[in-house]
Parts: C-alpha cells; structure tokens; sequence
C-alpha cells in the first residue's frame, strides 16, 4: 500500500512512525533535505497526523545524525511540526545495548504527547552478560537443531570462555 494514497488511520492512543534515514545517515548519500526519500514520508506522516490525530502522542525515530544535519535545520523542522500540531515534543538518542538488546544501536527517538499527559525516558537496563550469553547459546542450539537441556555443555563452554576473555579486563 502506498501511504499517499491513505486518507485516514484509525484511531488510537499513539502512532509510531519512521521515515527513511538513508538521507542523513553516514552509510548513505548524505543529501539530507535534498533527498525526497526521507522528507516525503515525514510530510505524509504530518499530513496522517493531521487528519487522524493520535489521543496522546507520537514516537518517531530516525538517525542521530538528524539532529545536526544542515547546522540543525531538519531537528528543527520535524521539531515545529509536531509542535504545530499540538504535541510536546521530547527527543534524545537513545543505544539499543542499554535496553536489553545485544547490539549497540544508536538511535533518535521523538516522543510528542500532549498537553496534560507526563513523558519520562524510561531508564537504562543493563544486561547481564549470561543473558547475553543463553541467548546467543540458545540461538546457536537452535540453528544446530540441538535443544539447550541436553547441551548444557555449549552454554558452560560459551560461559567458560567469556570469563577466560574477561580475566585480565575486570568486569563491571
């Protein structure tokens, strides 16, 4: 489906939303505001908030790069429109390893909400590296065709080898 030709969303409490961020990523072309790729989805996602307005916000992601991008121009950009539509807006870069995901992947979070509805960044969740650890375990397993019960030995192994590695740089 094409977003230009949907007129309307239903209804809800939020709308979450990306546009592509190729035009101001440093593995793209950098063209930035130039480039309709990114800035055309962004129009069509103000115009579907305009006409099919969440009840309490929006959360839109994008790269870090964004926010310098042009001394700040596209921030400030998608930063007034929302703002124009009514929100509070709310934005940080946030890394995806803080969250319990096994990758560092950082990423440009805006959070809008409306008047009269409380935003807080949730804090950090630092990962323990055995669960880091049994989930790559278990994957591997998995892929092997091979069930963790019975192959305790892989996870002791896996274990084993990141306290060897870990012995002569301390732990936090």
């Amino acid at each position: 489906c094409d977003v230009r030709d949907v007129q309307r969303l239903p209804a809800s409490d939020y709308v979450c939303a990306g546009f592509p961020c190729v035009a101001f990523s440093r593995a793209g072309l950098q063209r930035g505001t130039k480039d309709r790729r990114g800035t055309q989805l962004f129009d069509e996602t103000v115009r579907l908030l305009r006409t099919s307005p969440p009840r309490i916000g929006v959360v839109l992601e994008n790269v870090p790069r964004l926010i310098t991008w042009d001394n700040g121009s596209a921030h400030r950009h998608v930063c007034a429109s929302l703002e124009a539509l009514g929100f509070l807006v709310h934005y940080r870069v946030l890394n995806a390893a803080d969250y319990g995901l096994p990758q560092q992947r950082k990423r440009l979070l805006y959070v809008a909400v409306r008047p009269g509805h409380a935003f807080d960044w949730p804090a950090p969740v630092p990962v323990e590296q055995r669960l880091v650890l049994e989930t790559c375990a278990t994957m591997m397993s998995k892929s092997a065709g091979v069930s963790l019960d019975n192959n305790e030995g892989m996870e002791n192994s896996l274990l084993q080898n990141e306290e060897q590695a870990s012995a002569g740089r301390g732990r936090r």
